[in-house]
């Protein structure tokens, strides 16, 4: 076996446990939310997100629909509908 191809087997292997990791770093960048309290201190206004909204997104998170954005998009935003429009 080529050298290439052990590492295109060990990728393959590796995939998705580098996807579970993606996701989980996504999801730890949405629940990162602009609060209203510290909004005077950071310079970004505080957003508030019901519990309906919380949960659907973290579904949405751990089954892989917002596998397609960067991390800074998920990150101190509020309701991922609202950063999908």
């Amino acid at each position: 076996i080529s050298s290439s191809s052990r590492f295109t087997t060990r990728r393959a292997r590796f995939w998705p446990v580098l996807g579970i990791v993606l996701r989980a770093r996504r999801l730890q960048k949405y629940l990162t939310q602009p609060f209203w309290v510290v909004a005077g201190h950071s310079g970004i206004p505080g957003v508030s997100v019901t519990l309906e909204e919380t949960l659907r997104d973290c579904d949405g998170f751990l089954t892989g629909k917002y596998d397609d954005l960067d991390e800074a998009h998920c990150y101190m935003r509020g309701s991922m509908q609202e950063t999908r429009t």
